[in-house]
């Protein structure tokens, strides 16, 4: 991710200054939100289940198994 010029070592971040953009050409396809981006947290929140799923797939599974067992009965 890119530093802004103006933004230097040890000089905070000032406000009114946008934060970077990380994927403007991401949009939401469907709901309420269909034709805009996704916020940063769902962007991160997105990541974060996905790396989840890479790390611990067996668990994901079983999970996923449990869940299905629950909503059958």
């Amino acid at each position: 991710m890119p530093t802004p010029a103006d933004r230097g070592p040890g000089q905070p971040w000032r406000p009114g200054t946008p934060p970077p953009a990380i994927r403007p050409d991401l949009i939401i396809p469907t709901g309420r939100r269909k034709g805009r981006n996704p916020a940063l947290a769902s962007i991160y929140r997105a990541l974060a289940e996905h790396e989840k799923r890479q790390a611990y797939p067996e668990a994901v599974a079983q999970a996923e198994a449990d869940f299905a067992t629950l909503r059958t009965g």
